[in-house]
């Protein structure tokens, strides 16, 4: 089952409404007859938490700066309180600037104006060995291929470290493999046996093996390779399945996708938020005092910056983005 306002997010169920939990923006989850709340932080609303709180829409208030917006309530001293524009979202302080400008204090991990952007920690290919590398928050994860271990898979496991020659068999590790060397006229992968190469595990994951007197040859299926068909070749993942920016990882006949943040579902196709193709993070109304009533279009194009109020703007220069943003 699915819930939210727009039916996206999956796995809410009648019997644990919480589990996994409904509620965004680490909002907790109350389990209800049949139903849930989400104790949504200041700053968000909705039946999920997934909506940034429009202050302004069932209160007066007044914009003071970029920043800073004062909203009339009966709990504190004065009949207001000053509360944050949120117009560096959640991962970022703002900071007023001269002018009704504003810079944007970034949360460790994050960049940008609007500290929308997470730092990618995987721009200098930290996994080594054919790694593959997850961008987290201020973090990476390396998943590592067969054979080699570690948090930057800079480590060869050790295949004999679990004895596989018999008979005074002698191990040499290899990559994710290992060979032993017989004595006394033992055969096989691991020196089982003096009449024949093979045996049902000389070769992995259902190949077929071929005694050729003094060596063997195993015959790996599709997706398969090296000298026991130990090594995944991942094929899945050479067509690129994951979608949105998603990283494959897997080899074989399977495969996972890693998807970014936003993004969902088994090749990260469907969207977790109707906000992610939003070119408008937040939009505050203007109510009395300010003189001005609408709302806020501020047009950015580098460093510049185009205000209009109701329906008087100013004209807009011939190399101005059309991207615009509510603030």
């Amino acid at each position: 089952m699915f819930s939210g306002e727009l039916c996206e997010v999956p796995g809410w169920s009648p019997s644990d409404p919480c589990e996994p939990t409904p509620c965004e923006n680490e909002a907790p989850c109350h389990a209800l007859t049949g139903d849930f709340y989400c104790a949504c932080p200041d700053g968000y609303e909705g039946k999920t938490c997934a909506h940034l709180r429009d202050h302004c829409r069932t209160t007066p208030c007044q914009v003071i700066d970029s920043c800073t917006i004062v909203v009339a309530t009966n709990d504190s001293a004065g009949g207001f309180r000053h509360i944050s524009s949120n117009v560096c979202g959640p991962r970022g302080r703002c900071i007023s600037q001269p002018r009704g400008n504003f810079t944007c204090s970034c949360d460790s991990g994050f960049s940008g104006t609007y500290c929308h952007e997470n730092v990618n920690d995987c721009v200098s290919s930290p996994c080594r060995n054919g790694g593959t590398c997850i961008d987290g928050v201020n973090s990476f994860q390396c998943f590592c291929p067969d054979g080699w271990e570690g948090r930057l898979c800079d480590l060869n496991v050790n295949e004999c470290n679990r004895n596989p020659c018999k008979n005074g068999g002698f191990c040499v590790d290899l990559v994710n493999d290992f060979y032993c060397e017989c004595t006394n006229n033992w055969k096989g992968k691991t020196c089982h046996s003096r009449e024949s190469q093979c045996d049902a595990n000389t070769c992995s994951n259902g190949g077929t093996c071929y005694d050729h007197g003094d060596a063997f040859r195993c015959a790996c299926p599709p997706g398969r390779g090296g000298s026991t068909c130990n090594t995944a070749k991942n094929s899945m993942c050479v067509s690129s399945p994951c979608s949105n920016g998603g990283t494959c990882v897997g080899g074989g006949d399977s495969f996972t996708c890693i998807c970014k943040e936003g993004w969902e579902g088994p090749t990260c196709a469907q969207s977790k938020s109707q906000f992610t193709s939003h070119r408008c993070y937040q939009c505050i109304p203007l109510l009395p005092p300010v003189s001005h009533r609408g709302y806020v279009f501020t047009y950015l194009k580098g460093n510049d910056w185009y205000k209009k109020y109701g329906g008087n703007s100013p004209p807009r220069p011939h190399h101005q983005s059309n991207a615009f943003r509510f603030v």
